[in-house]
């Protein structure tokens, strides 16, 4: 899975900029490929970077709220604690400060 992906390799500005091409998700093969791997950091970090890109690729508020019922109780980080130093209560999920800007402003700073 491409965000699993993500977290083995590190988020990079030129993966995130490819989201910015995405025009169209099917969320239900995406809920089922969440499903198949079945791992609480897998819906964080999914409904987290999408929510960037929610209306683009016309994805629903039913892909968050599904993401947001499996996150669970625990904590996590988008990379490793001493680079992941913004708290998102939304996610419970501790994000770089840079990708945070990277993304807001479209894909225009370097991570």
């Amino acid at each position: 899975m491409f965000v699993h992906l993500m977290a083995i390799l590190g988020v990079k500005n030129k993966l995130i900029e490819c989201f910015t091409l995405i025009t169209y998700i099917n969320e239900n093969k995406l809920q089922g490929y969440l499903e198949l791997f079945n791992k609480q950091i897998l819906y964080q970090k999914t409904g987290f970077i999408l929510g960037y890109f929610q209306k683009e690729m016309k994805l629903s508020d039913t892909l968050f709220e599904f993401c947001k019922s499996k996150i669970g109780k625990s904590i996590r980080y988008m990379t490793d604690k001493q680079e992941s130093n913004v708290y998102l209560c939304e996610w419970k999920l501790y994000a770089p400060k840079n990708i945070l800007s990277f993304l807001e402003q479209g894909g225009n700073v370097n991570v």
